[in-house]
């Protein structure tokens, strides 16, 4: 177990203290709150008022938000593993009280030093994957219900992309399945919120990519091309979808979207459109799609929560919820009918509210560690290409001199 103490946090816990009449506002834990996605749910939190407690394996920060505001004011907890045995009593303790959890816990990059896979391409560890995105987040899951949490939000993946990879990552499609079914267990489906995103850029991390990779899937002619094959595949007898086509041509969304998102269903801020209580909310979504089979071809059944799901949809719930302060705004008001009487007071916590104050982040946000087995491919593409350019251009071929003329 780490814990860092800063001297910045000592200034910021002497300057809490000399603060007169602190906000009051929820304790969220935030279970890797230290990664591409988790950091701006602590900083979307924090900004909104609440306390903040982020569960991740560095605990700390990454270091160009050193000093910043937002992030003296996080308590960062490490954890190593999630999953290891006696993890969870312990970090139990060490987070202590909350009254609600998000886990933007998840892994799906290949393995980069295995055989078969290191020397020719790409490759995925099923048994790692589902450690890494069900284990570890049905740790989450318990640790959260057991400090006290009543709501919890979890970073899923979109239903075009679920269907693709269904298939070829398996253990990663597993353990989602494993990471949402325990949550709905444990907190019910009224109060769980999950977020379904494709590929996310932002900031430093692909920024340039990631809008032009948009702006070419929501063009009019990559839907026309789409919708031009749905319609070749629907004059078949047995029509199949091509769902790698449609997660390709899905459009990327931005961090901060799915960070704001995150943060307000973990604040009860975004509910079903069909919800018993929808007081109080600030964007509500549809029934959840179903449809999608494991392995054995045998359907997988998803329970229906909240699920934001897809770009389009995270963009405007994003929109509808506004921002940080917007969600500080209904916290308050929030407070104000749990102080009237309201069931289900939430419990709220003297905390002095954070500033924006953020460094600048440095290329990539580190978003190319680890990418290395995705080159691997490349070499032996390009002796394969060479040796079938050889073959086509006949270069292979030698002509005796004698008989050229």
């Amino acid at each position: 177990m780490v814990h860092v103490v800063t001297p910045a946090r000592r200034l910021a816990a002497a300057a809490l203290l000399l603060r007169p009449a602190p906000s009051y506002a929820l304790r969220i834990a935030v279970f890797g709150g230290s990664g591409f996605i988790g950091r701006r749910v602590c900083r979307v939190l924090s900004d909104a008022g609440c306390q903040v407690v982020s569960v991740s394996r560095s605990g700390r920060p990454p270091p160009y938000y050193a000093g910043a505001e937002w992030a003296d004011a996080v308590e960062w907890i490490g954890d190593g593993d999630l999953a290891a045995a006696g993890a969870a009593e312990s970090l139990v303790q060490a987070v202590g009280p909350v009254d609600a959890a998000v886990s933007c816990v998840g892994n799906c990059r290949p393995v980069s030093d295995e055989w078969p896979y290191a020397p020719i391409g790409l490759g995925w560890d099923d048994r790692a994957l589902r450690m890494e995105n069900g284990a570890a987040n049905e740790a989450a899951v318990e640790i959260a219900g057991a400090c006290g949490a009543s709501r919890f939000a979890y970073v899923s993946v979109s239903y075009e992309s679920a269907k693709a990879l269904e298939g070829p990552l398996e253990g990663y499609m597993d353990g989602k399945r494993r990471a949402e079914a325990a949550a709905v267990r444990r907190f019910g489906a009224d109060r769980t919120t999950f977020v379904g995103p494709s590929f996310v850029y932002g900031d430093k991390r692909f920024k340039t990519f990631g809008k032009i990779y948009r702006a070419v899937v929501t063009s009019f002619f990559a839907k026309a091309y789409v919708g031009g094959n749905d319609a070749l595949r629907n004059l078949s007898a047995a029509p199949v979808e091509d769902w790698a086509e449609k997660m390709i041509f899905s459009p990327p969304v931005e961090v901060d979207d799915v960070a704001l998102v995150v943060a307000a269903g973990a604040l009860g801020l975004i509910s079903k459109k069909d919800g018993a209580n929808s007081d109080g909310v600030l964007s509500q979504v549809g029934k959840r799609r179903q449809g999608l089979f494991d392995l054995k071809g045998q359907p997988v059944k998803y329970d229906d929560v909240a699920f934001v799901d897809g770009t389009e949809e995270i963009v405007r719930v994003a929109a509808e919820v506004g921002s940080a302060a917007k969600l500080g705004e209904a916290l308050v008001n929030q407070r104000r009918e749990g102080e009237n009487g309201g069931e289900d007071k939430p419990k709220y916590r003297k905390v002095a509210p954070a500033q924006n104050d953020y460094p600048p982040e440095p290329p990539c946000e580190g978003g190319l560690v680890g990418l290395g087995p995705y080159l691997r491919p490349f070499p032996t593409i390009a002796v394969f290409a060479s040796i079938a350019y050889g073959v086509v251009t006949d270069s292979f071929v030698q002509i005796p001199t004698e008989l050229v003329v």
